[in-house]
């Protein structure tokens, strides 16, 4: 229960930072949350099938169904705080280019495998992983394709015209 208070604080945090800075229009942050949406998808798919193909076992004593870990809070905590990683990736894709887009989403998808197997296997001992390279690769693909997902349909919603609403300048009646 700690963790998730502490990780709620972080993606409060992180929400509104990306907010100040970025100043997304009601659209843009509705385009991200659907985004980070089918980013949470992908995370619980992954767990899915990590637990279904064997790569994963839980520690939790009495845990007839260790899935039971990702409800539905969970999820929506994992999809809003992707939704400000993804507000800063089409940030970073309008600034510099595609490229450098598709560089974060890969270094994000490692970094997020990596982290995982850091935080529940050894800080928070509630998983036992197996070792080796498939199903770390096999966690860094599925986030990848969610991430890369979640972008898509991210830009698609934001990529209406919308430009009267807007999180930082609210319209301004017009003149006659």
């Amino acid at each position: 229960m700690p963790f998730w208070v502490i990780s709620l604080g972080f993606v409060i945090a992180l929400c509104s930072v990306t907010a100040y800075f970025l100043r997304p229009t009601w659209i843009r942050a509705a385009g991200a949350l659907a985004g980070g949406a089918v980013y949470a998808l992908s995370f619980k798919m992954h767990y899915w099938i990590g637990f279904s193909l064997g790569w994963w076992r839980s520690r939790l004593p009495d845990s007839v169904d260790p899935l039971n870990v990702l409800s539905f809070p969970v999820l929506v905590l994992v999809a809003s705080a992707e939704a400000a990683v993804i507000l800063i990736l089409l940030a970073v894709g309008r600034r510099f280019g595609w490229k450098a887009q598709v560089s974060g989403m890969i270094f994000l998808a490692f970094y997020q495998a990596l982290r995982e197997r850091i935080w529940f296997t050894k800080i928070l001992p509630v998983m036992t992983v197996d070792s080796g390279i498939v199903p770390f690769l096999a966690a860094a693909a599925i986030y990848l394709a969610g991430q890369s997902l979640g972008v898509v349909v991210a830009q698609r919603i934001g990529a209406r015209r919308d430009r009267s609403i807007s999180l930082a300048h609210p319209p301004q009646p017009r003149s006659v």
